[in-house]
């Protein structure tokens, strides 16, 4: 059988399939999926039966066109938690008490840090750990008085075990009496994180990049078009003779963004450094 795949059916379909690359993170699960798709596309177009000389043939045509499009590069997004969380463990009469916060910065950590410790003034240990970042994370763990290794690298690394940044996590000790040597007090500062992690609600977010525009009133339709791109979110925005915006973009499509604004005469890209 010959396969006869018109370049307007490929780019109807693809067209149609680049929203599925907003939940892929290499072209090589875009080539897998939107291949799929396309053979039963045709299966069912054509009343085509399964054949895999024809899903060759479709897999090898779009792999092609995607491996020379401009795809986003989708891997600029991060897991972290959307609110405070508290998590619990109990060992021979000691108690320990996780406290989980999502951050942005050490000035945040600080906060929360010292807040906890005058609401827990009383208590034995105030472990933490903490994540912030993506690409270049900052990271800090603390065993505050426990023995060394044996509290704040176990939390930080059920951190790292699912994958979270931008996350502070506090354990609180109340000692009970009896010690629990380090196999112990590494299962119990483990035990407490974990059930913070898994009462927290964990949510995937873009890398951002900011960018500040400014424009005349009467092209403020150019401003607001662009706005309207997914991925682009106004922080703050004032209308006056002498318009302007500050904007998070996402970080895969800032390059294409910026590239607008400045092929755009209306509009003009602020320099904030």
């Amino acid at each position: 059988m010959i396969v006869f795949i018109t370049s307007y059916h490929l780019q109807q379909f693809f067209l149609t399939s680049l929203n599925f690359l907003n939940i892929l993170h290499t072209k090589s699960q875009a080539k897998a999926i939107i291949a799929d798709k396309y053979t039963n596309f045709l299966r069912t177009k054509f009343n085509w039966y399964n054949n895999k000389c024809i899903y060759l043939r479709v897999y090898y045509c779009i792999a092609y066109n995607i491996q020379n499009t401009n795809i986003p590069n989708m891997t600029d997004t991060y897991r972290t938690i959307q609110e405070k969380s508290e998590g619990f463990f109990k060992d021979r009469g000691s108690k320990f008490y996780a406290f989980a916060f999502p951050v942005e910065n050490t000035e945040e950590i600080d906060k929360y840090r010292a807040e906890l410790r005058k609401q827990y003034y009383d208590a034995r240990h105030h472990v933490y750990a903490f994540n912030i970042g993506n690409e270049n994370s900052t990271y800090r763990c603390s065993d505050d008085g426990e023995p060394a290794n044996s509290s704040g690298p176990p939390v930080l690394g059920q951190i790292r075990s699912q994958n979270l940044t931008n996350i502070l996590i506090v354990v609180v000790r109340y000692f009970g009496g009896t010690k629990l040597g380090i196999p112990g007090l590494i299962n119990a500062y483990k035990s407490a994180t974990n059930d913070a992690i898994a009462n927290a609600r964990i949510i995937e977010k873009f890398l951002e990049i900011p960018i500040s525009i400014k424009f005349e009133y009467a092209n403020i339709n150019d401003a607001m078009r662009l706005t309207k791109n997914e991925g682009v979110r106004i922080v703050k925005q004032n209308f006056d003779n002498n318009c302007s915006m500050e904007l998070m973009v996402r970080k895969s499509i800032y390059e294409q963004i910026y590239n607008s604004i400045s092929q755009n005469q209306n509009i003009t890209v602020v320099d904030n450094g």
